[in-house]
């Protein structure tokens, strides 16, 4: 599933709430959660729960040591002694979800 069609069903399953949402709404919220989602992943210690889903969290880890990197303009470089890294952590209940249903 891309971002479009997450926009279409949770419109479409809105009309059946007493407050239906346009697509254009949903598209706005959506980029809202992505933009802040992104804002903070993107610094090491970022931290987003979501109860009954997951857990996002970036943390820097050390690289490798060894090796160099050239760059296309021919200079020799050391690479980065840390690199950032997201994980995602399902829930138990996410874990066990029934697709059946």
């Amino acid at each position: 599933m891309n971002k479009s069609d997450l926009v279409k069903r949770i419109a479409r399953q809105s009309k059946l709430t007493h407050a239906p949402l346009t697509q254009a709404q949903v598209q706005q919220v959506l980029d809202s959660l992505f933009t802040l989602l992104a804002e903070e992943l993107s610094r090491p210690g970022g931290r987003v729960e979501i109860e009954h889903f997951g857990v996002l969290e970036s943390r820097l880890i050390p690289n490798s040591p060894r090796g160099l990197l050239i760059g296309k303009d021919g200079v020799t470089r050391k690479p980065p002694t840390e690199r950032l890294v997201s994980t995602f952590r399902m829930s138990k209940k996410v874990r066990s979800f029934d697709s059946s249903r």
